[in-house]
């Protein structure tokens, strides 16, 4: 009887580990298939992907000041370090990325 029971406990350990490792390949593909659209949206709108995430934030958190945004920016992971850059020809501030381009 005791074998029994640590075979089906093992064999719904497995079942277990096979669903976890579905999920997790599902997310990946869900996440690439999302950042596909949120950079194709972006170029549509004349955007760079980080205008269109931050835009996001707004939406989602309402107004903000620009040091408020990149400190949200930077805490969800958004290619960050920011800082913010005033165009000198414009008015409008816009929050880049501090890292190289890959």
């Amino acid at each position: 009887m005791g074998t029994e029971i640590k075979s089906e406990d093992r064999g719904a350990a497995r079942h277990r580990r096979r669903l976890t490792t579905a999920i997790k390949e599902s997310l990946r593909e869900l996440s690439i298939q999302l950042s596909l659209l949120n950079h194709h949206v972006s170029g549509r709108l004349e955007l760079n992907d980080v205008d269109l995430d931050c835009l996001d934030l707004i939406s989602r958190h309402g107004p903000l000041s620009p040091s408020a945004l990149a400190r949200r920016a930077s805490a969800v992971g958004l290619s960050g370090p920011y800082r913010l850059t005033r165009s000198r020809q414009s008015t409008s501030t816009s929050l880049r990325s501090t890292r190289a381009p890959t």
